[in-house]
C-alpha cells in the first residue's frame, strides 16, 4: 500500500495528465507499486489513467479564415484547372 503522502503525490501527478511511470517518480515509488495501487488493491482505482489530457487541456487548432482576395484567387485557379478559363 502507498502511504497517504505517496498516494496524494501520485493522485496529483495522474490528475495533471502524467503517465503511471511519471506518477511513480513523483511519489518516490516504483512503477510496479503504482500499477499495483491502480489495478490490484484499488487504492487508486478511482483515478483515470491512459486518457492523456483530454478535454480542456487538449490544444485547439484554429484555421485562419481566407481573405476575400484569397478566395477569389482560389476560384480563378480552380476554373483554370477545370478549363473554364484559359491559362494566363
Amino acid at each position: 500500500m502507498l502511504t497517504p503522502e505517496q498516494e496524494q503525490l501520485a493522485r496529483s501527478a495522474l490528475a495533471a495528465g502524467a503517465t503511471a511511470d511519471a506518477a511513480a517518480v513523483a511519489a518516490g515509488v516504483t512503477y510496479q507499486r503504482i500499477k499495483w495501487a491502480l489495478y490490484e488493491t484499488g487504492q487508486l482505482g478511482d483515478v483515470r489513467v491512459g486518457q492523456g489530457r483530454r478535454g480542456s487541456i487538449r490544444p485547439i487548432h484554429h484555421c485562419l479564415e481566407p481573405t476575400e482576395a484569397e478566395i477569389e484567387r482560389m476560384k480563378v485557379e480552380i476554373r483554370r484547372r477545370k478549363g473554364d478559363i484559359p491559362p494566363g
